[in-house]
């Protein structure tokens, strides 16, 4: 590929985390979601513009994008059997023992695709 290539993009994917969070017990508890993402532009290359490249102004590659999103998802259970329906959130109350959690990633343009550097959930008791 290219210096700058990400490969192919699609418009929406999922990312499962790879734990089932135990609490322990059954009771009320804050769940807070933390995203840390970037809007990328993969086919506005550096190396296809013209002209002399200290002359070159704006953005390294592209233009500022923002119609990329992530969206954190968690599914509650309370004997780690039957879970709930994903309930997207940021911020919110749960009444569970255990809680399973997914990010679902889109991009409204195939041009245009999310970076991810962090992700994380944390629960207040």
């Amino acid at each position: 590929g290219t210096f700058d290539g990400t490969g192919g993009i699609r418009t929406e994917g999922t990312y499962r985390f790879s734990a089932t969070l135990d609490l322990a017990t059954v009771a009320s508890r804050r769940f807070h979601a933390h995203i840390k993402s970037a809007s990328l532009v993969v086919d506005t290359l550096f190396d296809s513009n013209s002209g002399l490249f200290d002359a070159a102004t704006g953005l390294f590659d592209g233009a500022d994008v923002n119609d990329t999103n992530c969206t954190v998802y968690a599914s509650v259970s309370n004997d780690n059997v039957i879970y709930s329906a994903w309930t997207p959130f940021m911020v919110a109350d749960f009444n569970c023992r255990y809680a399973k959690f997914q990010a679902l990633l889109t991009s409204s343009n195939t041009a245009h695709n999310i970076e991810v550097s962090e992700l994380s959930v944390a629960v207040k008791v």
